[in-house]
């Protein structure tokens, strides 16, 4: 069997056991992003509407519109609240991870004087990267 059969099995059995466990096995959480969510507590939290462990949070550490001083699109979208309920569920009853941060990009594709070349594209990306990294 090759290694895309073997991924593609696998990943058809655990679809269909996640089917049939209603979505929830006991080891999968469901977690939040972005802008602020109202979870159920007290801790341990658990998710609303759906139910379940409360599995984490991610919110956005940075985008492009702050780096370049735009004065649209220069915000944080970060919940305090919903990072703290992630941390002290992971600390206190080691579920999931806690908090977790992603960097909104808007690439050269949102540059109205971009060319659209891959030159263009490395030029921009390899920068980014490097200040991601530091």
């Amino acid at each position: 069997m090759g290694v895309a059969t073997a991924v593609a099995v696998a990943v058809s059995l655990v679809g269909a056991a996640a089917a049939s466990a209603g979505d929830s096995p006991a080891w999968f959480h469901y977690g939040t992003d972005s802008w602020p969510v109202s979870i159920i507590g007290p801790a341990p939290y658990r998710n609303p509407v759906i139910g379940g462990n409360y599995g984490g949070y991610i919110g956005m550490a940075g985008n492009w519109a702050r780096v370049e001083g735009c004065k649209t699109g220069n915000f944080l979208a970060w919940s305090s609240a919903n990072s703290a309920q992630a941390n002290a569920d992971y600390s206190t009853y080691h579920t999931a991870p806690a908090t977790g941060v992603y960097w909104y990009m808007g690439g050269p594709g949102v540059d109205p004087h971009g060319n659209g070349s891959a030159g263009e594209a490395y030029n921009w990306g390899a920068p980014k990267a490097a200040q991601t990294l530091a």
